[in-house]
């Protein structure tokens, strides 16, 4: 350490041997392995790529369905749309702590030159966490306030809606402001020869960490209360329901986390590569389960509505009627030739139900009356959700 802080003495050929060496000194008996060390890389990336296309996957049919058959494009939309640029740009980040430092490589077997990058990337991602995560609820929020909240009505979710979105705002400004003057100037993080001031950084993770799963909580438990009063099959409402707790999962790695965090040795106090790599993996795993939980409900119309989605229902529809052709004690059925189209069809014919017509296939929810739900401060979720 103390040859670190007399850098800027040393001369050029000693400081390229500096920057070419360990970035800490190895416990006694450990030899550095600055060549090939081992790493869990390949595992990091399988983590990465999968969240990275889940979420990319959800949020295509999700902006598909807003902008092309609903036509209708909100203010969450937008957020939506700048929480998916910084998750993209966060999933960057950690692509390129692979590459510069690796995930659990002691830090002993990386370069200083390459520790470098890793604590520049390392900022990078505490800002770009902030700010996925800051605009992700902000867009979750203002959506179950459109779809739960009749419009013009101020209800309990309607302020308890608007409070979590004020102290969301306030959490991570600060948690952003924070990490951008960890220290002062900031270039004293990467470089120690630097006088700097700065911030307990350990202790701004921390707070974030408790405060940002606190609201979690709130925000997972405010869609339930509603959705369990609504007049509808109890199937259906807990099909509902387990669509919105895909936050849960959010909340789980966000448990995780924090015992990680309190044991990691932060830089100059220890091996601080090592440990921010289970750090990272978790952090990102709870970042795309809360994309998930805002693109999710909009998945299925998005689906149904494109290219892909029609031919594949067409398919499973078509393996359907010729079931009902093969399958014994079902109503009888003929094929009625459509001789101006030199087409098919399949008709199944019931004079006691439909009169001699052909048989009708009716949506599953137009076969159930709706009931009014605004007594409870929600209509039904699909006459009001995202699609």
């Amino acid at each position: 350490m103390d040859i670190i802080k007399q850098f800027p003495q040393l001369s050029p050929e000693a400081r390229a041997n500096l920057m070419e060496g360990p970035s800490m000194a190895p416990p006694p008996g450990v030899r550095s392995n600055l060549v090939n060390p081992v790493n869990s890389n390949s595992m990091a990336i399988v983590v990465l790529s999968t969240c990275l296309c889940l979420s990319s996957i959800t949020h295509a049919f999700r902006v598909y369905c807003r902008a092309m058959v609903i036509r209708v494009w909100r203010t969450e939309d937008y957020l939506g749309v700048l929480a998916f640029l910084c998750y993209v740009g966060f999933a960057v980040t950690l692509f390129l702590h692979a590459h510069y430092g690796g995930y659990l490589v002691h830090q002993w077997d990386i370069r200083l030159r390459f520790y470098q990058k890793v604590i520049q990337v390392c900022m990078a991602y505490s800002l770009l966490f902030g700010f996925t995560m800051l605009f992700a609820k902000l867009a979750i929020l203002l959506e179950w306030k459109h779809i739960f909240v009749p419009e013009g009505r101020r209800s309990h979710f309607f302020w308890t809606s608007w409070s979590l979105i004020v102290l969301n705002i306030i959490l991570f400004s600060m948690s952003i402001m924070a990490e951008s003057f960890t220290c002062v100037p900031l270039r004293a993080l990467w470089e120690p020869w630097v006088n700097g001031r700065c911030l307990d950084k350990k202790a701004i993770d921390l707070a974030t960490a408790y405060l940002n799963l606190f609201i979690d909580m709130f925000i997972l438990a405010l869609p339930q209360t509603v959705i369990w009063k609504l007049q509808i099959v109890r199937n259906k409402k807990a099909s509902i329901a387990a669509i919105f707790s895909i936050g849960g999962l959010s909340i789980l790695c966000a448990i995780i986390k924090i015992p990680f965090i309190h044991l990691l040795k932060y830089t100059g106090e220890g091996d601080t590569a090592y440990g921010i790599s289970r750090i990272y993996l978790l952090t990102f795993t709870e970042t795309t389960f809360a994309m998930l939980v805002f693109t999710v409900p909009a998945v299925p119309k998005g689906f149904s509505e494109s290219c892909f989605g029609r031919h594949i229902m067409r398919s499973v529809r078509s393996c359907r009627r010729i079931g009902l052709l093969t399958k014994p004690g079902r109503t009888p059925t003929r094929i009625v030739s459509m001789e101006s189209t030199g087409r098919t069809r399949l008709q199944r014919l019931t004079d006691k139900e439909y009169g001699g017509h052909g048989a009708q296939f009716v949506p599953l929810e137009s076969r159930f009356p709706q009931e009014d739900n605004t007594k409870h401060g929600a209509e039904t979720w699909w006459n009001r959700s995202p699609c």
